[in-house]
């Protein structure tokens, strides 16, 4: 008698070979997505929380909330006598304190920036702060889709 494999034992070896690499590449694509998701999630997270945090300590540091005007809303934050503006151009928040620059990396888009005065008679100044990050999605895959809405509320000192 001959040793080897018949026919049927090789087409069986080959189906379970099959479908063990099928579970492995899986596993690989799915671990990779979840990997990009974290990245994604953790990039808007830090933009907004440090986009926040400038806009927050430069309202508890001003002299004076400008614009919006007490109990008014807008998308223009002006504090210091007009040195210091807060606003978003081209999906990008800015800070203006004599030069303007972009607070928030191209890795985000920026949408609804809304400032509220809030400012109670006789109080020292406080302002409602709104903005929406939204991945820059340039690929269009669902691992890359993630937004945030970040509310705070800044009173001067």
């Amino acid at each position: 008698m001959k040793k080897g494999f018949t026919l049927v034992e090789l087409l069986l070896y080959m189906v379970i070979l099959s479908t063990m690499l099928g579970v492995l590449t899986s596993f690989v694509v799915m671990t990779y997505k979840v990997r990009v998701k974290s990245q994604v999630v953790a990039e808007v997270e830090q933009q907004g929380s440090q986009t926040m945090d400038i806009i927050t300590q430069a309202v508890r540091n001003s002299t004076a909330i400008n614009l919006p005007v007490s109990q008014a809303s807008g998308s223009t934050l002006t504090i210091n006598g007009s040195t210091t503006t807060f606003d978003m151009n081209a999906n990008k928040i800015r800070m203006n304190d004599g030069t303007t620059y972009d607070i928030v990396s191209n890795k985000v888009v920026a949408n609804g920036l809304l400032f509220t005065n809030v400012t109670e008679t006789g109080g020292p100044g406080s302002v409602r702060i709104q903005f929406t990050l939204t991945y820059n999605n340039i690929s269009g895959t669902n691992e890359y889709d993630y937004a945030k809405t970040f509310y705070a509320t800044a009173s001067r000192r």
